[in-house]
């Protein structure tokens, strides 16, 4: 079922497809040519494809996945197939987990963090980073109103142990100052 699936989404041109078959096509059937595991290329993608039919992964998230079940040269050409015809996009993870990650009360540099972990750097983190609905300071004061309205901010212990724990969440230094001098503000305004 899931492979007749598989190759509906990907064409009348899979079985020649001599990228896969590591340019054999002689046999008919993908991933045959010698050196390649049982299962072969063929049922990395299907595996890759039932993957992301759930849920969203990172190119580094699939290709450890496959490398638990298939050698290294299948596992990197399902890989190529599958970010070849858009199958596991980089970018859409990475939007999608900042919108998540973000409406979860985590700050921008925890982010950043989380997604380096995950093999994804530089411009493309930086990139979704910007292209997100998320205003981090608006977050950032939520997450303090939801944690600290009960905390006395004047004390400046109180006020460290809320910067500190804000900090873990992955929130900058201003964004921080800016969501507890609103809280602040907030809970005097309410006690007069």
């Amino acid at each position: 079922m899931a492979s007749e699936e598989a190759d509906s989404m990907m064409g009348e041109d899979w079985e020649a497809d001599d990228t896969l078959s590591g340019g054999d096509t002689s046999s008919g059937s993908i991933g045959s040519s010698p050196g390649t595991p049982s299962g072969g290329i063929r049922e990395a993608v299907d595996y890759v494809l039932s993957l992301v039919a759930r849920k969203e992964y990172a190119e580094s998230e699939i290709r450890e996945k496959l490398l638990r079940r298939w050698d290294p040269r299948c596992a990197d050409e399902a890989l190529a197939y599958c970010v070849a015809q858009g199958y596991v996009d980089n970018a859409r993870y990475a939007s999608m987990f900042v919108r998540y990650r973000g409406r979860n009360h985590y700050g921008p540099v925890r982010i950043l963090r989380e997604l380096a972990a995950r093999g994804i750097r530089g411009d493309a983190a930086d990139l979704a980073l910007e292209e997100c609905e998320v205003d981090f300071g608006e977050a950032a004061l939520e997450y303090a109103r939801k944690n600290f309205r009960d905390g006395d901010l004047s004390d400046p212990a109180w006020k460290g142990k809320a910067f500190r724990r804000m900090a873990g969440r992955g929130y900058t230094a201003d964004q921080i100052r800016y969501a507890l001098d609103a809280l602040k503000e907030e809970i005097s305004d309410r006690d007069c």
